[in-house]
């Protein structure tokens, strides 16, 4: 072999190489429906309703493998990042249980995530899933609805998550609207370690008032200005 075929095969040998050592480009979001269960690998985006949701890991699996008995039932912890259409990143963890909080939930630019489901289950002490091998079953549902419609002037959603809780939960609070509130101040504070919005409204007598657990967005408590 002469030395301008050498050099020819020396550079050939080399691009392959280093082709194989260069990581695919991301693959394109899937996409998604509203209220449709959706399953997501470490990695994996879908595009729902405008915005792209991604798993980016799990930051920990210590639930309790199947064939031990535990005293606690152990938690496995997902971080997610949501990205919108106006180029805001949203950062959010889900849990597989409540812990107290319901932290299979949460609450993020209009819209309800809940983890359904974590695959594979730990089956002993020393079996330590893979990353690439997990996958999660999320539902993502519009916080509003025909009854609690989003307000422009309330960007956390705080007055939608109250006017849905007290359909829920069928609470009179007349004369008072529940669609209808307005937000006269908010407090952040924490109760029972978690941070949480007090959420101070428009009527009643000595005005109706709510506390919502600012990561989940669970209303933990609700009560009319006239107690």
């Amino acid at each position: 072999m002469n030395r301008l075929a050498w050099l020819f095969f020396s550079y050939a040998i080399g691009a392959i190489l280093l082709a194989g050592c260069v990581s695919p480009p991301p693959a394109d979001p899937i996409t998604a429906s509203l209220n449709e269960p959706l399953i997501l690998a470490v990695g994996d985006s879908t595009t729902i309703d405008g915005d792209v949701l991604t798993l980016t890991s799990i930051v920990e699996d210590s639930r309790c493998p199947s064939q031990v008995e535990c005293a606690w039932t152990g938690r496995a912890v997902l971080q997610f990042h949501l990205n919108t259409p106006d180029g805001q990143r949203n950062d959010f963890q889900l849990i597989t249980i409540h812990s107290p909080a319901r932290t299979t939930q949460a609450v993020q630019a209009g819209h309800i995530f809940t983890l359904n489901t974590l695959e594979p289950y730990p089956e002993t002490p020393d079996h330590k899933i893979p990353q690439r091998d997990y996958r999660a079953t999320v539902t993502v549902a519009p916080l509003a609805t025909a009854e609690c419609p989003l307000h422009e002037n309330d960007p956390d959603g705080y007055l939608t998550l109250i006017c849905r809780h007290i359909s829920d939960n069928d609470i009179d609070v007349k004369p008072a609207d529940p669609a209808g509130y307005q937000i006269k101040d908010i407090q952040e504070t924490t109760e029972n370690g978690r941070p949480v919005a007090q959420v101070f409204l428009n009527c009643c007598g000595l005005g109706d008032f709510a506390v919502i657990d600012i990561g989940t967005g669970e209303v933990l408590s609700f009560r009319t200005g006239d107690f």
